[in-house]
């Protein structure tokens, strides 16, 4: 008994070729086609958002930067300075930084709080101990309103010696 194949029939195996090595035909090119374009469009559909995001993490990091430099200014307050800042309130000061964002000069604006205020540890306020909070604030991109600026908080305890 012989066993009928494709290979054993050389013709078959020639118009089974000839079948799969056309090619593309026109709707599976415009799938392609249009998967492709769907792609391309997300990628750079999401580009201004990881630019937003790459910016946003430079200026959080200069405003660490700024708000580190902003505590070592603190401890260097002697115990009068910390009870004048106690008494009036507050301190507040600015400071302007040049930096290059994408090829473009930018100037940000880092604003800081000082808030000094006796430290109170079960109800009842700890001689010589003072409590100091800084907060440092900076508008990033189009804010306008104070409720769209950014904010880095930081907290010490400061002791008399």
């Amino acid at each position: 008994m012989k066993l009928k194949t494709a290979l054993s029939n050389p013709t078959k195996c020639r118009k089974r070729q000839r079948r799969f090595s056309r090619g593309f035909n026109l709707v599976e090119l415009l799938v392609a086609m249009l998967i492709f374009v769907t792609c391309l469009l997300f990628i750079f559909g999401m580009f201004p958002t990881f630019l937003y995001s790459v910016n946003l993490s430079k200026y959080h990091f200069l405003a660490n930067q700024y708000a580190t430099k902003e505590m070592e200014y603190v401890k260097t307050l002697s115990w009068d300075q910390l009870q004048s800042i106690e008494d009036n309130g507050g301190e507040f000061r600015q400071q302007q930084i040049t930096t290059t964002l994408n090829g473009n000069q930018d100037v940000i604006t880092f604003y800081s709080e000082i808030q000094v205020e006796d430290y109170i540890e079960d109800s009842e306020t700890v001689e010589n101990v003072k409590y100091v909070r800084l907060r440092v604030k900076w508008k990033f991109g189009s804010a306008t309103a104070d409720n769209e600026y950014r904010f880095i908080d930081l907290e010490t305890i400061v002791y008399n010696q």
